[in-house]
Formats: C-alpha cells, sequence, structure tokens
C-alpha cells in the first residue's frame, strides 16, 4: 500500500493509576475514568496490534508520576528513521519523552531531541498529521510556531503545512488518515469545517475527506499496512459511535477491525495517541 506505513513494531506504554484524577483533560465535568476499565480496553488495543496485525509491541513501563504517560503519541514524531522527541504543550506532561527517548536510541532510531533544538518549542505529537507525503502540524492549544519550525528543519525531504487548531486539544482530535490519500474529518461544528477548509488550502497533494458524524473522535483512527492483514484502519467503536460506520465502510481497500478506548476519552485519548510505529 505505501512504504512509510509497512511497519513491524509498535510502541506502547502502560496506563498510570494516576490518569483518572490527574490526567488533563479539556472537559473537566466528563464523568471520572474507570482505571480497570481504561486498562482492560487499553489490552485489547495492544491485542489487536499484537495479535491480529502481527506486529512486535514494546511496552514501556508506566510512570505514577506522569499521569498522561500512556499517550505515547505525544512525545515523539516518527518519519522514516528518524525520531524527534518533542517537548509536550503541557508542564506536567515534560518528561514523558524520556523512557521513549532511551528505546529508540537502544533501536538504532536517528533520535532528535526537539528541547535541545529550541527550548521555546512545543508540540504534542497529537497535533501531528503525516500523510505519506506531507507533514500537517497543528498550532494552537499544545503545540507552537517555534515547534512547527523544529518539524519543518527535523523532516527536510517533506512539505510542512501549519493549521491554526482553535477550541480542540490536537489537529488529531478532528482528523486522522484512514489509508494514504483518505483523511477522515469530522463535522461536529464549525470550527472543525474552517480548520479543514485551511487544510484543503495548504495541501500539496490531492485528498479525499470522508466526513463522519457523531462526535469528534470517531474521525480518529489508525491505518497499518500490516504484513499479516495487509492495509488495516483501526476505528473507533461503533457501539460507542453508531453513526460512524457508513463512512468507515466508504473507505474501501481496506480491513477494518473496531476498537473501543472510549474509558481513555474521558481524558481526550483516542486510537492514535496509544501508539507510535516504527520498522526495524
Amino acid at each position: 500500500m505505501h512504504k512509510h506505513f509497512k511497519y513491524t513494531t509498535a510502541i506502547t506504554r502502560g496506563i498510570a493509576k494516576s490518569l483518572p484524577a490527574e490526567a488533563q483533560r479539556m472537559d473537566h465535568t466528563v464523568e471520572p475514568v474507570s482505571y480497570e476499565k481504561a486498562k482492560s480496553q487499553k489490552q485489547s488495543y495492544v491485542d489487536i496490534l499484537r495479535n491480529k496485525l502481527g506486529l512486535k509491541v514494546i511496552e514501556l513501563p508506566t510512570d505514577e508520576t506522569l499521569p498522561d504517560c500512556v499517550f505515547v503519541e505525544d512525545v515523539v514524531v516518527i518519519i522514516d528513521n528518524t525520531a524527534l522527541i518533542t517537548k509536550p504543550g503541557h508542564v506536567t506532561r515534560i518528561g514523558e519523552g524520556t523512557e521513549m527517548e532511551c528505546c529508540l536510541k537502544t533501536l538504532g532510531m536517528n533520535v532528535v531531541n526537539m528541547a535541545e533544538i529550541d527550548p521555546l518549542a512545543a508540540v504534542d505529537g497529537g497535533d501531528v498529521l503525516f500523510t505519506g507525503e506531507e507533514i500537517f502540524v497543528g498550532v494552537g492549544n499544545r503545540s507552537n510556531l517555534a515547534g512547527y519550525k523544529v518539524i519543518c528543519d527535523t523532516f527536510p525531504s517533506y512539505a510542512v503545512n501549519a493549521i491554526v487548531v482553535e477550541d480542540a486539544l490536537h489537529l488529531k482530535t478532528s482528523c486522522s488518515l484512514a489509508k494514504p490519500g483518505v483523511i477522515m474529518v469530522s463535522e461536529e461544528n464549525p470550527r472543525i469545517q474552517k480548520m479543514m477548509k485551511s487544510l484543503q488550502d495548504v495541501a500539496t497533494k490531492n485528498y479525499r475527506y470522508i466526513s463522519v458524524d457523531g462526535n469528534a473522535i470517531g474521525s480518529n483512527c489508525l491505518f497499518v499496512d500490516s504484513e499479516k492483514l495487509g492495509p488495516v484502519t483501526i476505528h473507533p467503536s461503533l457501539k460507542a459511535y453508531p453513526l460512524i460506520k457508513s463512512a468507515y465502510d466508504a473507505i474501501g481497500g481496506v480491513t477494518l477491525i473496531e476498537c473501543d478506548m472510549s474509558e481513555l476519552s474521558k481524558v481526550d485519548g483516542a486510537l492514535t495517541c496509544c501508539s507510535v510505529f516504527i520498522s526495524i
């Protein structure tokens, strides 16, 4: 399907028991997280990666002093053989990248540390959408222009486009890659429509955009071109988000696997948040 998404290995991290009480969240009125249920759903997620997709899964140890550490996507951007350790945009998350950096260096990756390049730079990986052709970086709540500039310099082979993110945690809260050439988009409100119009205006490639009704998190999906099943799109639970079914059926050419991560969604977690992928 696409050389960039033929992964062999996924990296995840355990859920801290401190997450339910201390993890960051946009909406503090959402009901509390059940640690046991979140842990069970996360295990099902890992089982899909390991058993259905046939990936090697490296599970980093949890850290109770870092309640958001399960969301490994935010601490690194990996493209080709280069891993950029980011500086997350919330002060409580500084330090989450240390374990990831050690792991990737051990695996022989070319590791670059954003904080060493520009101490003022900030990027959450959830704001970085790599399509295999170019990079979109959400700038707003958690990521800044200095971080965007570091991404431009770190991955000079690709066009890098800044997208203003308003009233949302991350860019990939509202859109994600369903497969190369296809972007899932939430149409929850006019803000998202405005943001996606900006993305389409600056994109250097042509994409097909599929709208997902019902809930913004329903547009967050995970594409892997696995050796075992071929092209796979992991999508949110149809029980949790029944309106998304027709959108995912419209992708075509992929095996669809649903995964319920609804418990972590209470602290703004989604499918892409809990893993990063490499080929080694």
